[in-house]
């Protein structure tokens, strides 16, 4: 199950130019919204995400590919299979040069 602050972490990662702090309040909104309507938050539609803010694009949905969402931080101590597989790099050159 998804985390509300992951949730709201992967919302400002999508890049719909809506800051954080405002998508910690529409998180809260669509929380609600899924509640009201006995739904999990998968289960909302694009349309249902976009009456409660038009910023939110045709890909409002991909916060709940796990697997892109994780891949999204590739920067050096991300998750992303590159940036993980760069750290085990660098973890065996120190390990082996004990």
């Amino acid at each position: 199950m998804l985390r509300i602050t992951t949730f709201i972490t992967f919302l400002a990662d999508l890049g719909t130019g809506v800051p954080f702090r405002e998508t910690h309040h529409l998180a809260g909104k669509m929380v609600a919204l899924a509640e009201d309507e006995n739904k999990g938050m998968n289960e909302l539609t694009i349309e249902q995400f976009q009456g409660i803010d038009k910023r939110f694009g045709d890909d409002v949905l991909s916060v709940f590919d796990y697997e892109r969402s994780v891949e999204l931080k590739s920067a050096t101590g991300g998750t992303s299979r590159s940036a993980v597989l760069e750290q085990l790099e660098a973890l065996k050159k120190t390990l082996g040069d004990r």
